[in-house]
């Protein structure tokens, strides 16, 4: 009975320290599961490989505890007979031994795999150290990199507002160019218009010098002509009497006063003023594209009451008109180039107050009048 109890203590001794070992063994296990599951993905494998190998051990300690209950139960079957227990003490007792080897074969192999597993702990940690390390390297280039990264991005919009601003400035260079090109153009257009426009007007300057040139040659002969004509006209007539004038235009003016073609206040042209018109007609026929206007003159006296006309006004138009009558139907004169002008006394050339000063404003003034008066301006 004695043995029976020390070998259920032997074998209890025996369960409790495969049960520490499994503790111990099951506790570094977790522990290092733990460490494990932070570590890199290399790590994983060799972790599974030794949790393999101690579920393998676990295996093999509950199939010793499962033996070691069976062995207990056919202990107790046996209590009966002393052979019986003998035999089962010494198979118990070559079990133990059995047992105990198999047990010191489990710690030694416990032992070896808790050595490995710290090993790969160490070579995990070291490893862990040279990524966490690799990492903080990668972290500060990473850093550095965002930093350039920045400062190219700020140099990018830089660089892109630079030429932003250029573009514009190009465009508006364009534009500048374009508008001056246009203006280019025109002015070579206006130039060319000009040219032509230059070449035009010296071509009708040199008409209109050769024009001038024939106007002043003209005016020289009707300076001639009319000078004999006066000079005709003053031996007719008392010199007093007649004026000839000619101006720049070419248009010429012949001043005769009223005694020499009228009487006092009458409009019936006398014998000796027709000697004069006539003489005047046959000068002006020399210039048949010519207009002529007679206007008639009076003084500020006025018209006596037996007078036929009403007023100085119409006495000048009356006395107009009879000279233009005789140039058209004694001279033969076209009457398309015939104007007549009634001025009365509105006009006059002196001063009215004297007898001389009313004689000069009492006069007929026969006006050949210019052909070209553009010309005249030339001249």
């Amino acid at each position: 009975m004695n043995q029976s109890n020390a070998n259920q203590k032997i074998l209890g001794v025996s369960g409790l320290i495969l049960a520490i070992l499994v503790l111990v063994g099951w506790y570094f296990y977790d522990a290092q599961q733990k460490r494990l599951q932070s570590l890199a993905d290399e790590s994983q494998v060799k972790a599974q490989m030794l949790s393999d190998a101690l579920d393998q051990s676990n295996n093999e300690v509950t199939l010793l505890n499962q033996r070691m209950q069976q062995l207990a139960e056919d202990l107790s079957t046996v209590r009966g007979s002393l052979t019986d227990e003998q035999r089962s003490r010494l198979q118990l007792q070559a079990e133990l031994v059995q047992t105990t080897t198999d047990k010191n074969q489990i710690e030694q192999s416990l032992q070896q795999q808790v050595q490995t597993i710290t090993a790969t702990t160490a070579q995990l940690e070291q490893e862990l150290q040279r990524q966490l390390s690799l990492q903080e390297k990668l972290n500060d280039e990473i850093d550095q990199v965002s930093s350039e990264k920045g400062q190219l991005r700020d140099r990018l919009e830089r660089e892109q507002q630079n030429q932003l601003r250029l573009q514009q400035q190009i465009a508006r260079v364009m534009d500048d160019v374009a508008q001056k090109e246009a203006a280019l153009a025109n002015a070579e257009q206006e130039a060319a218009r000009l040219s032509m426009q230059l070449s035009e007007t010296r071509e009708e300057q040199a008409l209109l010098e050769k024009r001038v040139e024939k106007l002043k040659q003209q005016r020289e002969m009707d300076a001639r002509h009319f000078s004999e004509l006066e000079d005709r006209l003053k031996r007719e007539l008392n010199e007093s009497r007649v004026e000839i004038s000619q101006f720049k235009d070419r248009m010429t003016v012949i001043k005769l006063t009223s005694e020499v073609l009228f009487n006092s206040g009458s409009a019936e042209i006398q014998p000796s003023g027709q000697k004069v018109l006539a003489l005047i007609a046959r000068s002006l026929k020399a210039y048949p594209d010519r207009a002529i206007s007679i206007e008639g003159h009076t003084d500020s006296v006025p018209i006596g009451k037996h007078s036929s006309y009403v007023s100085n006004w119409e006495l000048s138009t009356a006395r107009a008109l009879a000279a233009v009558n005789f140039f058209r139907l004694e001279m033969q004169m076209d009457p398309q180039r015939l104007q007549v002008v009634g001025h009365g006394e509105f006009q006059p050339v002196a001063s009215n107050q004297t007898a001389r000063g009313r004689q000069l404003n009492r006069r007929i003034e026969i006006r050949l009048m210019p052909e070209a008066p553009i010309a005249a301006e030339q001249l």
